[in-house]
């Protein structure tokens, strides 16, 4: 086997059927998922040290495919920043709306005046303002993926 480092063409019996191209994808799918370099040569059939020279080169790819996977466990479990936001607001309200009702007197108000700080806390915590990117183009190269971002 020649050293994959310098795209040679020539694979391993395991990987007859994959071009370059596709052992890199596949390569990228199995890092996003948290597979070890070693894990990764063994399926593969790729010397560790190739792998770690794809993943400096490919790293956004490796960084986009976890947060995509990320997103699908989120949206699966329903646990998006939005639905905990509502769940917490909820209870924050349940529990502003039972101490409206509260005389102040009783002692179980303290317990809910310390749910309502800590409730408080949390959603303050999950809150983010809106962040907003704009990418600016030009015949600059320096210029041609520049990214502004700012918040309202």
């Amino acid at each position: 086997m020649r050293c994959w480092r310098y795209n040679y063409d020539s694979m391993t019996e395991k990987n007859d059927n994959l071009n370059y191209e596709e052992l890199k994808g596949k390569f990228v799918q199995e890092r996003a998922s948290g597979k070890s370099f070693k894990e990764i040569s063994t399926i593969l059939s790729v010397p560790v040290d190739t792998l770690i020279l794809w993943s400096k080169l490919l790293k956004y790819d490796i960084g986009n495919q976890k947060a995509i996977e990320m997103d699908e466990v989120s949206n699966r479990f329903k646990i998006t920043k939005k639905r905990r936001i509502e769940l917490i607001g909820n209870i924050l309200t349940k529990i502003q709306d039972e101490l409206d009702t509260r005389d102040y007197k009783d002692i179980p108000t303290e317990k809910l005046f310390d749910y309502l700080l800590k409730y408080s806390a949390e959603l303050n915590k999950e809150y983010a303002p809106p962040v907003f990117t704009e990418i600016i183009s030009g015949m600059d190269p320096s210029v041609w993926e520049t990214q502004e971002t700012w918040s309202s």
